[in-house]
Protein backbone atom coordinates (compact mmCIF):
# COMPACT_ATOMS: atom_id res chain seq x y z
CA UNK A 1 0.00 0.00 0.00
CA UNK A 2 3.05 2.34 0.81
CA UNK A 3 4.22 2.09 -3.19
CA UNK A 4 0.46 3.15 -4.58
CA UNK A 5 0.39 5.82 -1.85
CA UNK A 6 4.24 6.93 -2.68
CA UNK A 7 2.89 7.30 -6.49
CA UNK A 8 -0.79 9.33 -5.74
CA UNK A 9 1.42 11.68 -3.75
CA UNK A 10 3.58 12.01 -6.56
CA UNK A 11 0.21 12.75 -8.76
CA UNK A 12 -1.68 15.19 -6.11
CA UNK A 13 1.95 16.86 -6.20
CA UNK A 14 1.80 17.03 -2.61
CA UNK A 15 5.53 16.75 -0.95
CA UNK A 16 4.55 16.43 2.65
CA UNK A 17 2.35 13.38 2.69
CA UNK A 18 4.70 11.80 -0.56
CA UNK A 19 7.25 12.73 2.34
CA UNK A 20 5.43 10.48 5.15
CA UNK A 21 5.63 7.26 3.48
CA UNK A 22 9.67 7.62 2.74
CA UNK A 23 12.59 7.10 5.46
CA UNK A 24 14.85 10.93 6.13
CA UNK A 25 17.54 8.70 3.81
CA UNK A 26 15.66 7.49 1.03
CA UNK A 27 17.76 7.06 -2.24
CA UNK A 28 16.11 7.21 -5.19
CA UNK A 29 17.82 5.66 -8.48
CA UNK A 30 16.89 6.97 -11.32
CA UNK A 31 17.67 6.41 -14.77
CA UNK A 32 21.80 6.50 -13.63
CA UNK A 33 21.22 9.29 -11.02
CA UNK A 34 21.06 8.91 -7.40
CA UNK A 35 17.99 11.17 -6.22
CA UNK A 36 16.51 12.41 -2.40
CA UNK A 37 14.12 13.52 -0.62
CA UNK A 38 15.32 17.57 -1.94
CA UNK A 39 15.40 16.15 -5.64
CA UNK A 40 11.52 14.58 -5.10
CA UNK A 41 10.77 18.48 -3.40
CA UNK A 42 12.30 20.11 -6.49
CA UNK A 43 10.28 17.51 -8.97
CA UNK A 44 7.26 18.72 -7.26
CA UNK A 45 7.79 21.95 -7.37
CA UNK A 46 8.47 21.89 -11.06
CA UNK A 47 5.00 20.15 -12.06
CA UNK A 48 3.27 22.91 -10.30
CA UNK A 49 4.46 25.23 -12.74
CA UNK A 50 2.46 23.24 -14.92
CA UNK A 51 -1.03 24.49 -14.71
CA UNK A 52 -2.80 21.58 -16.71
CA UNK A 53 -0.47 18.75 -15.15
CA UNK A 54 -2.23 15.27 -14.32
CA UNK A 55 -0.76 11.83 -13.57
CA UNK A 56 -2.61 8.57 -13.64
CA UNK A 57 -0.19 5.90 -12.36
CA UNK A 58 -1.06 2.05 -12.90
CA UNK A 59 0.98 -0.24 -10.93
CA UNK A 60 1.14 -3.91 -11.51
CA UNK A 61 2.93 -5.62 -8.41
CA UNK A 62 5.23 -8.69 -9.24
CA UNK A 63 6.90 -9.88 -6.15
CA UNK A 64 6.45 -8.87 -2.50
CA UNK A 65 9.02 -10.59 0.47
CA UNK A 66 9.17 -9.91 3.89
CA UNK A 67 11.38 -10.53 6.28
CA UNK A 68 11.31 -9.20 10.06
CA UNK A 69 11.56 -5.41 9.72
CA UNK A 70 12.29 -5.33 5.99
CA UNK A 71 10.55 -5.75 3.05
CA UNK A 72 11.65 -6.01 -0.64
CA UNK A 73 8.66 -5.17 -3.46
CA UNK A 74 8.99 -5.47 -7.21
CA UNK A 75 6.65 -3.77 -9.62
CA UNK A 76 5.79 -2.44 -13.07
CA UNK A 77 4.86 0.92 -12.78
CA UNK A 78 3.26 3.11 -15.90
CA UNK A 79 2.29 7.10 -15.37
CA UNK A 80 -0.16 8.33 -18.20
CA UNK A 81 0.55 11.89 -18.01
CA UNK A 82 -0.67 15.22 -19.33
CA UNK A 83 1.50 18.46 -19.44
CA UNK A 84 1.35 21.36 -21.54
CA UNK A 85 -1.59 20.16 -23.78
CA UNK A 86 0.67 16.97 -24.63
CA UNK A 87 -0.59 13.20 -23.67
CA UNK A 88 2.05 10.94 -22.72
CA UNK A 89 3.46 8.02 -20.68
CA UNK A 90 6.11 6.14 -19.24
CA UNK A 91 6.66 3.04 -17.79
CA UNK A 92 9.27 1.86 -15.60
CA UNK A 93 10.11 -1.31 -14.07
CA UNK A 94 11.14 -0.84 -10.16
CA UNK A 95 11.76 -2.37 -6.95
CA UNK A 96 11.82 -0.96 -3.22
CA UNK A 97 13.38 -1.90 -0.20
CA UNK A 98 11.34 -0.76 2.87
CA UNK A 99 11.47 -0.74 6.54
CA UNK A 100 9.19 -1.10 9.61
CA UNK A 101 9.22 1.98 11.41
CA UNK A 102 7.15 1.81 14.48
CA UNK A 103 3.14 0.83 13.46
CA UNK A 104 4.07 1.55 9.72
CA UNK A 105 6.53 0.77 6.48
CA UNK A 106 8.36 3.30 4.93
CA UNK A 107 10.30 3.48 1.65
CA UNK A 108 14.21 3.31 2.09
CA UNK A 109 15.48 2.63 -1.50
CA UNK A 110 13.64 2.99 -4.67
CA UNK A 111 15.35 1.19 -7.92
CA UNK A 112 13.78 2.35 -11.41
CA UNK A 113 14.38 1.14 -14.74
CA UNK A 114 12.88 2.81 -17.55
CA UNK A 115 11.81 0.36 -20.03
CA UNK A 116 9.18 2.80 -22.31
CA UNK A 117 8.22 6.59 -22.93
CA UNK A 118 5.67 7.14 -25.17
Amino acid sequence: QVVTDLFQALSERDFNKLKSYCTTDISILENGITWNLDTLEQKIISTKAIPDFKRDNMIGFLDTRVKGKTAWVSYNNRADLTRNGQKGYVQWLESVVLVKEGKGWKIQLLHSTLIKRG
